[in-house]
C-alpha cells in the first residue's frame, strides 16, 4: 500500500473514531437551532442518463455526503441502519439512490444509482423534478430502539440536455410586395425546458443560399419578431413567389449551447408597383420592355375621323401596326390611353383616341384627326398609356409626322431627325399647322451647299479681278519709266551737241 493511501485510510480512520467519541450515533454533523426536530439533511446531485452513470460511476456530481455519525451498514457500536419511510412523492427514493459509507474516508454518502431526469417527460413545470423529499429514520446497530427521524430534501441540479423547442411551427405568412421595410411578417417563439438554465432563448436567421431570403429579413434576437429588412419584388422571384427562411433558436448556456433550427415559408403577393408599357417587334428594349417607344405616320395619309396609320421604329415588320400596351404587374391592370401633348403645342383637342381590349392582358389604342387640319412634317403627337389604379402609373410614345410617302416602301426604316420651328406653318383664325409646301429638309440643305458654291465662285472672281488690275497697273508704271529715261537723254544730247 503506498504512502498516500495509508494516509488518506488512517485521516479517515481518526475521523471516525473522533465523530464516533464525540457524538452518538445517528446525530447530526451540522449544528442546528433548537427545534422539536432534528435538522433537516440537504444533499444536491445533478440529473443524469443511464448511459452517463455506467460511464461515470464514480463521478462527484453524481453523489453527496449524508452528513451523520456512524457507519451505514457497519458492526456496533458506530454502525447505524436506514430506513426511507413510506411518505414520498411521486418516485420511490430507494430506486434512485443507494446510502453508503466510503471506505477511504469514511463519509456517509448519497450516491444516485438510477437515471433522473429533472425536466420532466414534457415542457410543463408541474412533472419537473427538483427536489426529493422524504424522511430518514436513523437508528444505532448498538440499540434498535432509539430511532432518529430526519427530513431529506435532495436537489436535482439541471444541466443543459435538452434543445429549444420552437412552438407552432411550422410557420408561414404571406405579405404583399409593397409592405413597408421594418414591418413585422411573423413571430416565432421556443422554449426550452432546461429552465432556468437555458431559459434565455435567442434567435437568427441562418443563411443558406444567395436565394433563400436570408438578405431581405431580420429578426430580432430577444423576441423572435421576423421584420422586412428590404423592399420585396414579386417579379424577382421564381416559381412559388415565396422565401423560405432557416431560422434558429439558440438556449442561454455559455458553455454547452444547444440549437433548433426550423423553416418559415414566407409568400409574396404582386403589388402594383410597376407601370404600363407600349409593345411592338423590334422596339429597343431595357430590361424585357420596350423603351423610349416611337411611331410614324404620313401627314398625307390622314383622313378626317379614321384612324391614323403608325408604323414602328425602327419598322422590322414592314407594315404598319396597332398601338397596342399592358401593365407590367401580373395582376394586368387595366389602362386607358390619351393625348398628352402635341409639338406644335395646344392641339391636343384636335385628335382623339379610343381603348379597347385586345387579347390577354393587351390594350390597343385608335388615334383620329376629328378637326379639319392638315398637318405637315414634323408635327408630333404624345400618346400617353395609364393604368387605371390609384397609382396611375404610365408610360409616354412619340407619333411623327413625315412628309409625303414618295414612291418608296411605307414600310421602309426611317430616320427622325427633331423638327425646327421653320418645319411648321401657323395659319388661319385657328393656328392650326398647315403644309405650305415649302422647303424640306433636304432642299434647305442643297440652298446651302449651293449659297456657299456661289459665294466661293464670286471670291474666285473678285480675286481674279484684282489680280488682272495690278498686272495692268504694274505695265503701266514700267511703260511710264522707260519713257522718261529715254527722253532725258535725248535732250542731254542735245545738249552736248550744243557745247
Amino acid at each position: 500500500m503506498s504512502h498516500p493511501t495509508l494516509t488518506l485510510l488512517v485521516v479517515g480512520l481518526c475521523c471516525g473514531l473522533h465523530s464516533i467519541f464525540a457524538q452518538d450515533p445517528c446525530s447530526s454533523l451540522d449544528p442546528g437551532p433548537y427545534l422539536a426536530t432534528k435538522p433537516t439533511l440537504t444533499m444536491r446531485v445533478y440529473e443524469a442518463t443511464q448511459a452517463e452513470l455506467d460511464q461515470y460511476p464514480d463521478s462527484d456530481k453524481y453523489k453527496d455526503e449524508l452528513r451523520l455519525t456512524g457507519s451505514i451498514g457497519g458492526p456496533a457500536p458506530a454502525g447505524i441502519t436506514l430506513e426511507v419511510m413510506g411518505n414520498f412523492r411521486f418516485f420511490d427514493p430507494r430506486d434512485v439512490f443507494e446510502f453508503q459509507t466510503e471506505a477511504v474516508t469514511g463519509k456517509n454518502l448519497l450516491k444516485l444509482v438510477k437515471a433522473v431526469d429533472r425536466d420532466g417527460p414534457t415542457g410543463a413545470l408541474d412533472d419537473d423534478i427538483n427536489m426529493f423529499t422524504f424522511t430518514l429514520k436513523c437508528s444505532p446497530v448498538s440499540n434498535t430502539s432509539i430511532e432518529v427521524y430526519y427530513d431529506v430534501r435532495i436537489q436535482i441540479i439541471d444541466v443543459n440536455d435538452n434543445f429549444p423547442r420552437f412552438v407552432g411551427a411550422p410557420y408561414s405568412a404571406t405579405v404583399n410586395e409593397l409592405i413597408p421595410v421594418g414591418s413585422t411578417v411573423l413571430h416565432v417563439s421556443a422554449v426550452d425546458i432546461d429552465f432556468p438554465l437555458s431559459s434565455n432563448v435567442t434567435y437568427s436567421i441562418v443563411p443558406a443560399n444567395v436565394d433563400d431570403g436570408s438578405s431581405m429579413f431580420a429578426i430580432d434576437p430577444v423576441n423572435g419578431d421576423v421584420t422586412v429588412a428590404v423592399m420585396l419584388n414579386y417579379e424577382e422571384l421564381s416559381q412559388g413567389h415565396a422565401y423560405n427562411l432557416e431560422l434558429m433558436a439558440t438556449d442561454g448556456d455559455v458553455d454547452n449551447p444547444k440549437s433548433a433550427k426550423v423553416t418559415a415559408k414566407v409568400t409574396v403577393t404582386d403589388g402594383d408597383d410597376q407601370g404600363p408599357a407600349f409593345e411592338y417587334e423590334g422596339c429597343f428594349r431595357h430590361m424585357g420592355v420596350c423603351a423610349w417607344p416611337k411611331y410614324t405616320s404620313y401627314a398625307n395619309q390622314m383622313k378626317l375621323g379614321e384612324p391614323i396609320t403608325v408604323y414602328p421604329v425602327p419598322n422590322k415588320v414592314g407594315q404598319p401596326v396597332s398601338i397596342k400596351a399592358r401593365d407590367l404587374d401580373p395582376s394586368m391592370s387595366e389602362v386607358k390611353f390619351s393625348i398628352a401633348s402635341t409639338i406644335p403645342p395646344g392641339f391636343e383637342s384636335h385628335f382623339s383616341v379610343a381603348t379597347s381590349h385586345a387579347n390577354g392582358a393587351f390594350y390597343t389604342a385608335t388615334v383620329k384627326q376629328d378637326t379639319a387640319i392638315t398637318v405637315s412634317e414634323g408635327f408630333e403627337i404624345f400618346l400617353k398609356v395609364e393604368e387605371t389604379t390609384g397609382n396611375r402609373r404610365h408610360e409616354i410614345a412619340m407619333i411623327y409626322f413625315l412628309g409625303q410617302n414618295k414612291g418608296g416602301s411605307v414600310g421602309s426604316q426611317t430616320t427622325l431627325k427633331p423638327a425646327s420651328e421653320t418645319d411648321h406653318q401657323v395659319g388661319g383664325p385657328d393656328k392650326s399647322p398647315i403644309s405650305t409646301g415649302g422647303t424640306s429638309g433636304e432642299t434647305l440643305a442643297l440652298i446651302v451647299v449651293v449659297a456657299i458654291l456661289a459665294a466661293f465662285v464670286v471670291c474666285l472672281a473678285i480675286a481674279f479681278f484684282c489680280y488682272i488690275s495690278r498686272r495692268r497697273d504694274t505695265k503701266g508704271s514700267k511703260y511710264n519709266l522707260e519713257s522718261r529715261h529715254t527722253t532725258g537723254g535725248q535732250r542731254n544730247g542735245t545738249s552736248s551737241t550744243q557745247m
